[in-house]
C-alpha cells in the first residue's frame, strides 16, 4: 500500500472486493441514485459504486489521498471533494443515499449530521464497529445514539466484516448497518424535544426517571414510568412523555 494510514484520522483501508460488492448490494444502489460516499480512502468502494450509478460524490478529508483518487481512471466520473464530512452541507433538494466505510470515532456525529438535516438521505449504509452496530438496534433504545437513530430511521444489521479485511487491521471486527430513513409522517412529531428530554435522563442512566426528570414527576406517574430507567423506555413511551 503506497499510502500510510493516519491514526489521527482513524484510517483503516478496506481491502476486499467481495465486501465492497456486498456493501453496494446492501445499499440497493441503482443507476438513478445519487450516492454520497464518506471517506473513500484508496477508492476500492468508490470504484464499485461508480460501476453501479452515474452520480457519485466522494468526500475525503485527507488531502494526501485526493491526487490518487483523481488520477484513477475508474473514478473519472466521480465528484471528489476534499472536505470534512461533518461540515459538508447535504443536498437541499433531491434524493440521495449515503454509503461509507467511516472512522469509528465519527459514527455518532455522522449519523446525527445526515439524519437530522432538512433533506436527509433515503438511506445510510455504513461500516461501523461491531459493538456500536449492536447498540444502535437495541429495542428499547439503550443509548442516545440508538434512540436518535430509531427516531429518524429503521436500522438493520446487514453483515459482519472481520478485521482481517482491513489494512491496517483494527483491534475489533466491524458490521455493515443499513439505516432506512423514515418519512417525516412516519416518525414522531417532536424528535428534537424527545432527544432533549432523553439526554437529561441518560446523563444519569442508572437512576430512576423520578430522580433525573424531577420536573416531570406528574407526567411520569400518569404513565407509570417513575420507577423506570431511561434505557427501559420505548420510543412510544418517550413520545407520550414528551407530549404530556
Amino acid at each position: 500500500m503506497s499510502h500510510k494510514a493516519k491514526k489521527s484520522l482513524g484510517q483503516n483501508f478496506l481491502q476486499s472486493k467481495t465486501i465492497v460488492q456486498r456493501i453496494v448490494k446492501t445499499a440497493k444502489v441503482t443507476k438513478k441514485d445519487h450516492i454520497i460516499e464518506i471517506g473513500p480512502g484508496l477508492g476500492i468502494l468508490t470504484e464499485e459504486l461508480a460501476k453501479h450509478t452515474a452520480h457519485t460524490t466522494a468526500i475525503e478529508i485527507d488531502s494526501d489521498l485526493i491526487p490518487k483518487l483523481k488520477s484513477n481512471p475508474a473514478l473519472a466520473k466521480v465528484e471528489i471533494l476534499n472536505e470534512d464530512a461533518l461540515r459538508f452541507t447535504p443536498p437541499k433538494t433531491g434524493k440521495y443515499k449515503v454509503v461509507a466505510n467511516i472512522p469509528y470515532y465519527i459514527t455518532s456525529p455522522l449519523i446525527t449530521h445526515f439524519l437530522t438535516t432538512p433533506n436527509p438521505p433515503t438511506s445510510m449504509t455504513i461500516l461501523v464497529q461491531k459493538e456500536v452496530a449492536k447498540k444502535i438496534i437495541t429495542n428499547p433504545p439503550e443509548s442516545i445514539l440508538a434512540l436518535q437513530t430509531q427516531l429518524y430511521s429503521t436500522p438493520t444489521l446487514a453483515f459482519q466484516v472481520p478485521a482481517k479485511h482491513f489494512d491496517p487491521k483494527p483491534k475489533v471486527d466491524s458490521t455493515v448497518i443499513h439505516l432506512e430513513t423514515l418519512k417525516k409522517s412516519a416518525r414522531p412529531k417532536n424528535p428534537e424535544k424527545i432527544l432533549k428530554l432523553a439526554k437529561q435522563a441518560f446523563s444519569q442512566k442508572r437512576k430512576m426517571l423520578s430522580n433525573t426528570l424531577k420536573d416531570h414527576k406528574e407526567a411520569l406517574a400518569k404513565l407509570k414510568l417513575q420507577d423506570k430507567r431511561p434505557q427501559h423506555l420505548t420510543i412510544k413511551n418517550w413520545e407520550q412523555l414528551t407530549n404530556i
